[in-house]
């Protein structure tokens, strides 16, 4: 049965059919957007990876930074010390969150309907984790 129903389909004609779905697919797991007249494209799976990616990397420069400065800072009074810290925490949990915000905005586009709402969610993340942090810092 399969033999005689697929010796109607030609090979042109198969071909279409794969090409229609695969360009659905891209449409659907692409994800760009524009600032000024540069367009930055990407697709999921890329893009989550570059977001774990860049979340390792800014914690362990969060770390290294917190090493580096504590030698420094030891010899302060401990309210300066928590200030010190509490500053750099919150300044790389800000950076931490920019390529988030876009994968969210584009990832998630029946829940998020703009970038307000995008960077509700990952700066709410971002929050948690960070009053998680603190109570390792303090």
């Amino acid at each position: 049965m399969l033999k005689n129903n697929l010796a109607d389909v030609h090979a042109k004609h198969f071909l279409n059919v794969v090409w229609d779905w695969w360009t659905m697919k891209k449409k659907d797991t692409n994800y760009n957007f524009q600032i000024g007249n540069v367009t930055f494209a990407f697709n999921g799976a890329m893009a989550l990876a570059f977001c774990i990616t860049f979340s390792i990397m800014i914690t362990l420069i969060l770390a290294l930074t917190l090493n580096l400065i504590d030698p420094i800072i030891s010899s302060k009074s401990d309210t300066i010390r928590k200030l010190s810290y509490s500053v750099i925490t919150v300044l790389d949990a800000v950076i931490l969150g920019l390529p988030w915000i876009v994968y969210v905005k584009n990832r998630f586009k029946q829940e998020v309907q703009g970038w307000i709402d995008s960077i509700g969610w990952v700066y709410g993340i971002i929050t948690g984790f960070v009053l998680v942090l603190y109570q390792f810092i303090l």
